[in-house]
Protein backbone atom coordinates (compact mmCIF):
# COMPACT_ATOMS: atom_id res chain seq x y z
CA UNK A 1 0.00 0.00 0.00
CA UNK A 2 2.93 2.34 0.80
CA UNK A 3 4.51 2.65 -2.40
CA UNK A 4 1.50 3.76 -4.43
CA UNK A 5 1.94 7.03 -1.48
CA UNK A 6 5.56 7.13 -2.61
CA UNK A 7 5.41 7.32 -6.05
CA UNK A 8 1.86 9.44 -5.77
CA UNK A 9 4.08 12.49 -3.82
CA UNK A 10 7.29 11.56 -5.81
CA UNK A 11 5.82 12.43 -9.08
CA UNK A 12 4.00 15.85 -8.35
CA UNK A 13 6.84 17.86 -9.71
CA UNK A 14 7.50 15.90 -12.76
CA UNK A 15 3.71 15.85 -13.77
CA UNK A 16 3.26 19.26 -13.35
CA UNK A 17 5.78 20.25 -15.42
CA UNK A 18 4.21 17.55 -18.30
CA UNK A 19 0.80 19.35 -17.06
CA UNK A 20 2.03 22.86 -18.53
CA UNK A 21 3.24 21.56 -21.96
CA UNK A 22 1.32 18.35 -22.87
CA UNK A 23 -2.24 18.47 -23.76
CA UNK A 24 -4.72 17.56 -20.30
CA UNK A 25 -7.01 15.41 -22.35
CA UNK A 26 -3.95 13.15 -23.36
CA UNK A 27 -2.58 13.12 -20.24
CA UNK A 28 -5.46 13.44 -18.25
CA UNK A 29 -7.22 10.11 -20.50
CA UNK A 30 -3.76 8.16 -21.07
CA UNK A 31 -3.52 8.21 -17.16
CA UNK A 32 -7.16 6.73 -16.13
CA UNK A 33 -6.22 4.43 -19.09
CA UNK A 34 -3.01 2.91 -17.41
CA UNK A 35 -4.76 2.96 -13.63
CA UNK A 36 -7.74 0.54 -14.95
CA UNK A 37 -5.14 -1.34 -16.25
CA UNK A 38 -3.61 -1.51 -12.93
CA UNK A 39 -6.94 -2.90 -11.66
CA UNK A 40 -7.19 -5.96 -14.02
CA UNK A 41 -3.16 -6.72 -13.12
CA UNK A 42 -3.92 -6.53 -9.55
CA UNK A 43 -7.19 -8.76 -9.91
CA UNK A 44 -5.13 -11.52 -12.02
CA UNK A 45 -1.65 -11.39 -10.42
CA UNK A 46 -0.17 -13.50 -7.58
CA UNK A 47 3.26 -12.19 -7.74
CA UNK A 48 4.24 -9.42 -5.64
CA UNK A 49 7.10 -8.21 -7.52
CA UNK A 50 4.10 -7.30 -9.63
CA UNK A 51 2.08 -6.24 -7.61
CA UNK A 52 4.70 -3.38 -6.19
CA UNK A 53 5.33 -2.31 -9.74
CA UNK A 54 2.37 -2.03 -10.43
CA UNK A 55 0.98 -0.26 -7.26
CA UNK A 56 4.15 2.22 -8.28
CA UNK A 57 3.00 2.96 -11.72
CA UNK A 58 -0.71 3.53 -10.38
CA UNK A 59 0.10 6.21 -8.07
CA UNK A 60 2.20 8.18 -10.61
CA UNK A 61 -1.04 8.11 -12.72
CA UNK A 62 -2.85 9.21 -9.87
CA UNK A 63 -1.11 12.03 -9.58
CA UNK A 64 -1.60 12.62 -13.50
CA UNK A 65 -5.79 12.76 -12.36
CA UNK A 66 -5.23 14.86 -8.97
CA UNK A 67 -3.36 17.29 -10.56
CA UNK A 68 -4.55 17.13 -14.25
CA UNK A 69 -8.30 18.44 -12.17
CA UNK A 70 -6.28 21.39 -10.30
CA UNK A 71 -5.56 22.59 -14.24
CA UNK A 72 -8.96 22.09 -15.32
CA UNK A 73 -10.38 24.39 -12.74
CA UNK A 74 -7.98 26.84 -12.92
CA UNK A 75 -8.12 27.09 -16.62
CA UNK A 76 -11.99 27.00 -16.65
CA UNK A 77 -13.05 28.50 -14.32
CA UNK A 78 -13.01 31.84 -12.23
CA UNK A 79 -9.97 31.97 -10.25
CA UNK A 80 -11.86 32.98 -6.97
CA UNK A 81 -13.80 29.50 -7.02
CA UNK A 82 -10.41 27.47 -6.99
CA UNK A 83 -10.28 26.85 -3.38
CA UNK A 84 -13.95 25.55 -3.51
CA UNK A 85 -13.12 23.65 -6.77
CA UNK A 86 -10.20 22.16 -5.12
CA UNK A 87 -12.00 21.18 -2.39
CA UNK A 88 -14.48 19.14 -4.26
CA UNK A 89 -12.06 17.35 -5.85
CA UNK A 90 -10.82 16.13 -2.39
CA UNK A 91 -14.04 15.18 -1.37
CA UNK A 92 -14.35 13.16 -4.55
CA UNK A 93 -10.75 11.43 -3.70
CA UNK A 94 -11.54 11.14 -0.23
CA UNK A 95 -15.37 9.59 -1.72
CA UNK A 96 -12.98 6.77 -3.65
CA UNK A 97 -11.10 6.08 -0.03
CA UNK A 98 -14.84 5.67 1.53
CA UNK A 99 -15.75 3.22 -0.92
CA UNK A 100 -12.75 0.96 -0.90
CA UNK A 101 -12.50 0.77 2.51
CA UNK A 102 -16.20 0.02 3.75
CA UNK A 103 -17.87 -0.88 0.55
CA UNK A 104 -15.00 -3.20 -0.66
CA UNK A 105 -14.56 -5.09 2.49
CA UNK A 106 -18.30 -5.37 2.40
CA UNK A 107 -18.33 -6.55 -1.51
CA UNK A 108 -15.61 -9.36 -0.51
CA UNK A 109 -17.80 -11.48 1.15
CA UNK A 110 -19.82 -12.11 -1.97
CA UNK A 111 -17.67 -11.02 -4.76
CA UNK A 112 -13.32 -13.01 -5.51
CA UNK A 113 -10.55 -10.32 -5.44
CA UNK A 114 -10.78 -10.82 -9.63
CA UNK A 115 -14.42 -9.84 -9.84
CA UNK A 116 -14.03 -6.84 -7.66
CA UNK A 117 -10.81 -5.21 -9.41
CA UNK A 118 -12.21 -6.57 -12.82
CA UNK A 119 -15.26 -4.55 -12.20
CA UNK A 120 -13.16 -1.43 -11.08
CA UNK A 121 -10.87 -1.68 -14.55
CA UNK A 122 -14.12 -2.13 -16.53
CA UNK A 123 -15.63 1.18 -14.72
CA UNK A 124 -12.36 2.94 -15.19
CA UNK A 125 -11.92 1.97 -19.00
CA UNK A 126 -15.64 3.73 -19.02
CA UNK A 127 -14.27 6.67 -17.22
CA UNK A 128 -11.32 6.90 -19.36
CA UNK A 129 -13.84 7.32 -22.50
CA UNK A 130 -16.09 9.86 -20.96
CA UNK A 131 -12.85 11.87 -20.35
CA UNK A 132 -11.87 11.62 -23.84
CA UNK A 133 -15.19 12.42 -24.99
CA UNK A 134 -15.44 15.90 -22.69
CA UNK A 135 -12.13 17.13 -21.31
CA UNK A 136 -10.59 20.42 -23.86
CA UNK A 137 -7.30 21.80 -23.96
CA UNK A 138 -6.72 25.40 -23.18
CA UNK A 139 -6.07 27.96 -25.75
CA UNK A 140 -3.67 28.87 -23.38
CA UNK A 141 -1.37 25.33 -23.87
CA UNK A 142 2.22 26.49 -24.00
CA UNK A 143 3.02 23.36 -26.45
CA UNK A 144 5.20 19.92 -25.92
CA UNK A 145 7.84 21.01 -28.00
CA UNK A 146 10.37 22.00 -24.50
CA UNK A 147 13.67 20.51 -24.45
CA UNK A 148 14.87 18.57 -21.83
CA UNK A 149 16.93 21.23 -20.36
CA UNK A 150 14.63 23.47 -20.03
CA UNK A 151 11.58 21.39 -18.34
CA UNK A 152 14.92 21.13 -16.07
CA UNK A 153 15.20 24.47 -15.58
CA UNK A 154 11.03 24.65 -14.92
CA UNK A 155 11.72 22.31 -12.35
CA UNK A 156 14.83 24.52 -10.54
CA UNK A 157 12.58 27.25 -10.84
CA UNK A 158 9.89 25.60 -8.76
CA UNK A 159 11.81 24.44 -6.55
CA UNK A 160 13.99 27.68 -5.32
CA UNK A 161 11.58 29.67 -5.05
CA UNK A 162 10.55 30.22 -1.36
CA UNK A 163 6.74 30.50 -1.51
CA UNK A 164 6.79 27.23 -3.30
CA UNK A 165 9.13 25.72 -0.63
CA UNK A 166 7.06 26.59 2.24
CA UNK A 167 3.99 25.29 0.52
CA UNK A 168 6.07 21.94 -0.24
CA UNK A 169 6.96 22.14 3.34
CA UNK A 170 3.89 23.03 4.67
CA UNK A 171 1.70 20.10 2.66
CA UNK A 172 3.87 18.04 3.72
CA UNK A 173 4.17 17.97 7.20
CA UNK A 174 0.53 18.69 7.61
CA UNK A 175 -1.39 16.49 5.01
CA UNK A 176 1.01 13.40 4.02
CA UNK A 177 1.10 11.91 7.54
CA UNK A 178 -3.24 11.68 6.89
CA UNK A 179 -2.17 10.83 3.29
CA UNK A 180 -0.56 7.86 4.70
CA UNK A 181 -2.85 6.64 7.57
CA UNK A 182 -5.80 6.99 5.04
CA UNK A 183 -4.20 5.15 2.24
CA UNK A 184 -1.87 2.52 4.24
CA UNK A 185 -2.47 2.13 7.61
CA UNK A 186 -5.75 3.34 9.33
CA UNK A 187 -7.67 0.26 8.67
CA UNK A 188 -4.76 -2.26 10.12
CA UNK A 189 -4.35 0.34 12.94
CA UNK A 190 -7.97 -0.14 14.15
CA UNK A 191 -8.26 -3.72 13.60
CA UNK A 192 -5.18 -4.72 14.98
CA UNK A 193 -4.26 -2.23 17.80
CA UNK A 194 -7.94 -2.31 19.03
CA UNK A 195 -9.33 -5.43 17.71
CA UNK A 196 -12.04 -4.63 15.62
CA UNK A 197 -13.03 -6.74 13.21
CA UNK A 198 -12.16 -5.29 9.47
CA UNK A 199 -15.25 -4.10 8.69
CA UNK A 200 -15.74 -2.08 11.72
CA UNK A 201 -12.14 -1.17 11.39
CA UNK A 202 -12.99 0.05 7.47
CA UNK A 203 -16.05 1.74 8.93
CA UNK A 204 -14.42 4.09 11.52
CA UNK A 205 -11.75 4.51 9.03
CA UNK A 206 -14.41 5.77 6.59
CA UNK A 207 -15.93 8.66 9.45
CA UNK A 208 -12.68 10.34 9.36
CA UNK A 209 -12.63 10.20 5.68
CA UNK A 210 -16.38 11.46 5.72
CA UNK A 211 -15.53 14.61 7.99
CA UNK A 212 -12.28 15.59 5.25
CA UNK A 213 -14.91 15.50 2.65
CA UNK A 214 -17.14 17.73 4.14
CA UNK A 215 -14.62 20.06 5.52
CA UNK A 216 -12.43 20.09 1.88
CA UNK A 217 -14.76 22.16 -0.36
CA UNK A 218 -16.02 23.63 2.79
CA UNK A 219 -12.71 25.78 4.03
CA UNK A 220 -12.31 26.34 0.25
CA UNK A 221 -15.75 28.11 -0.20
CA UNK A 222 -14.74 30.20 2.93
CA UNK A 223 -11.13 30.79 1.59
CA UNK A 224 -12.88 31.87 -1.52
CA UNK A 225 -15.77 34.33 0.06
CA UNK A 226 -12.88 35.32 1.98
CA UNK A 227 -10.85 36.20 -0.82
CA UNK A 228 -7.66 35.10 1.07
CA UNK A 229 -5.92 31.47 2.11
CA UNK A 230 -3.43 32.65 5.14
CA UNK A 231 -6.04 32.55 7.53
CA UNK A 232 -7.38 29.15 6.48
CA UNK A 233 -3.69 27.78 6.11
CA UNK A 234 -2.57 29.30 9.48
CA UNK A 235 -6.08 27.48 11.32
CA UNK A 236 -5.85 24.34 9.60
CA UNK A 237 -2.97 22.93 11.81
CA UNK A 238 -4.27 23.77 15.11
Amino acid sequence: SSIYTFSYAAMQIPVGVALDHISIKKLLTSAILGFSTGCFILGYTDSYAVILATRFVMGAFAAVAVLGAFKIASEWFCSNHFATLAGLVVTLGMLGSVLGTSLFAALLKYYSMVELFSGLGIFGLALAVLSFLTVSNAETLSGGSKSFDSIIDDIKTVSCNKRSLALIGYAMLLYTPFLIFKDSLGVNFFEFYYGFDKQTAANIMSFTLVSSMIAAPLLGWVSDRMGKRLPILKASPI
